[in-house]
């Protein structure tokens, strides 16, 4: 038997939130988590309703051929729907959303209906998961609220921000920033993807959207694929041959690890490294990081002391042999 343990609802800014942990009734060990994400956002016409579902533990490459579904308890098909599949947490778990409005509408109206679910996961006609799925009719009142909500709002507008960073060698007074208003999210959010991103002159380092003048959505350099591909494209275009060089240090740096080359062939950083392994590093800012020695800094080099796990901008601090 298995046993669901689920959170209360997280409701934030038309954003409807819930956990389920599942363990054996038996055993009390873990099984599964699952993660339901109901964002409800105003469009020019009317609220639309988007459905995500995290599934870990579960092994995926990002577009797996697979089908979710949501079928009542007390009878009713599955009718599993198609979803688009994307590999997250590490590689651990699997990120899926209806791939059709057809589909979003099947999932949507079973979880408003309020009974009780069965949770599945299909390729072909092999079912892979198959896990009770609580749902009550709190998940319907809350969706109505916050479709009421949406619709209520008039005159609201949606300030579409972009800000880049200032690349090592470029002589900026500030990083480049970049805004533009819409009267919908949607609107916003494809224009920070699309012909804000392309036109920024530097690598990006968030995306962000502010409705009348409060933050709803933002991304970051790193939590966004299409932010990622835009930074390294950007690299790749004003330094060819970096890859190829991180790559070369990289088989070199095993070398030296492994003894293969001899101490008279080093140069004087890599005797200097080999000969004080008690620090980690160097390690780049790329997010505001606190050290011992300097506070908080960000696009700036750091070590870490390894017995320690401590983070010091200067080496200096302690001998590095002790």
């Amino acid at each position: 038997m298995v046993g669901v343990d689920y959170s209360a609802w997280m409701v934030q800014d038309g954003e409807l939130r819930r956990r389920f942990v599942y363990q054996d009734s038996k055993s009390k060990k873990y099984i599964a988590t699952i993660y339901l994400d109901c964002k409800i956002e105003r469009d020019a016409a009317e609220p639309l309703t988007f459905l995500s579902f995290m599934f870990t533990p579960f092994q995926v490459v990002d577009g797996l051929d697979l089908g979710l579904s949501l079928a009542p308890l007390d009878g009713g098909r599955p009718a599993p729907v198609g979803v688009n599949v994307i590999s997250v947490d590490d590689g651990q778990g699997a990120l899926m959303s209806p791939r059709t409005p057809q589909g979003l509408g099947l999932l949507l109206s079973h979880l408003l209906s309020g009974r009780q679910l069965k949770f599945g996961i299909f390729q072909g006609p092999e079912q892979l998961v198959d896990m009770p799925f609580y749902n009550d009719p709190e998940f319907a009142q809350l969706h109505q609220a916050q479709v009421a909500a949406l619709t209520t709002k008039k005159g609201s507008m949606f300030l579409a921000k972009i800000t880049g960073v200032i690349p090592k060698g470029m002589n900026l007074p500030a990083p480049p920033v970049e805004t533009r208003e819409f009267d919908n999210i949607t609107a916003a959010k494809q224009w920070l993807l699309g012909e804000g991103l392309t036109n920024l002159p530097t690598p990006v380092n968030n995306i962000e959207v502010f409705e009348n003048g409060k933050s709803v959505w933002r991304e970051w350099h790193w939590s966004h694929d299409a932010l990622k591909s835009k930074n390294e494209l950007w690299w790749d275009a004003k330094d060819p041959g970096r890859k190829e060089r991180e790559a070369a240090d990289k088989e070199r740096k095993r070398k030296i690890e492994a003894g293969l080359i001899p101490d008279n062939q080093l140069s004087l950083k890599e005797q200097f490294e080999k000969a004080n392994p008690r620090w980690l590093g160097p390690y780049f800012a790329w997010l505001p990081t606190s050290t011992l020695d300097a506070g908080t800094i960000w696009m700036t080099q750091y070590w870490v002391r390894a017995t320690l796990g401590l983070k010091y901008k200067n080496k200096g601090w302690f001998p590095d042999n002790d």
